[in-house]
């Protein structure tokens, strides 16, 4: 069915559909993570916006009832993963708040201090007005010195300022900034999620003018992580526009 998608002959709301009927009663924990990742690109890359609320409020609902229903804690987290990510509507994104909170709670599934710092920064990116306030406390709980310089990079990246955001961007042309090559993909993820997609479509260009760059001081697979990264949020006409306009300039690109 994923293949029949991407081919063209299923339609996202169609493939949506059946997925979501599989995801009440599938049993089997390899076939649900194939099926929840199908479902979360899906959800944010093909269902036109139109569609995308009733889907996202009956995936939401339903991985609840799993959450609830799940006998481990790991089916629990499988679940839990993705309703963090596609979580939209505004009373997923308060049970989250009260997750991170800590005024409620999953029974058998005790957020760890990862968990935590990662529910922190989905809601940033959603713009509830404490997000940044949450990153700074989990900053300040940090004890692991890594993990609060990773932090530290990535909280200009998930801003409600779209300059603090572009700063950002600017600063990973500097290659002492990207040393950390898994952070700077977090980062240029951040920048490009579907729901800043729109306000960053015009940083896709200068993306790819430091493509050469990236090839030249990276590891060998940091230029396709690059790119993935960079285009993931987008999906517009004007984004393929910059992109077929920047090899067009660039006939002798490699």
């Amino acid at each position: 069915l994923w293949e029949g998608l991407l081919e063209g002959f299923l339609t996202p709301a169609d493939f949506m559909n059946l997925g979501l009927r599989l995801l009440e009663v599938e049993p089997n924990e390899l076939v649900l993570q194939r099926l929840l990742a199908y479902l979360e690109e899906t959800y944010w890359r093909f269902l036109e916006e139109g569609t995308m609320e009733n889907a996202g409020e009956r995936l939401e609902a339903i991985l609840l009832t799993r959450i609830e229903g799940a006998k481990t804690r790991t089916e629990k987290a499988l679940f839990f993963q993705v309703f963090r990510s596609i979580a939209t509507s505004q009373e997923a994104i308060e049970r989250l708040i009260s997750l991170w909170e800590g005024s409620s709670e999953i029974v058998g599934l005790e957020l760890g201090e990862m968990e935590r710092i990662d529910l922190a920064f989905e809601l940033a990116l959603r713009g509830v007005p404490e997000g940044r306030e949450m990153l700074l406390r989990e900053l300040e709980q940090q004890e692991d010195q890594e993990r609060r310089q990773r932090i530290e990079f990535l909280i200009p990246s998930v801003s409600s300022s779209l300059e603090e955001r572009r700063k950002f961007f600017q600063s990973l042309a500097d290659e002492e900034n990207r040393v950390y090559e898994t952070w700077v993909l977090e980062g240029l993820r951040n920048l490009h999620h579907p729901l800043r997609a729109v306000e960053s479509a015009d940083l896709l260009e200068p993306g790819l003018e430091l493509l050469l760059e990236i090839e030249r001081t990276g590891s060998i697979f940091f230029p396709k992580r690059w790119l993935d990264s960079l285009f993931w949020g987008h999906r517009s006409p004007e984004a393929a526009a910059t992109v077929k306009h920047f090899l067009e300039k660039e006939p002798s690109y490699p």
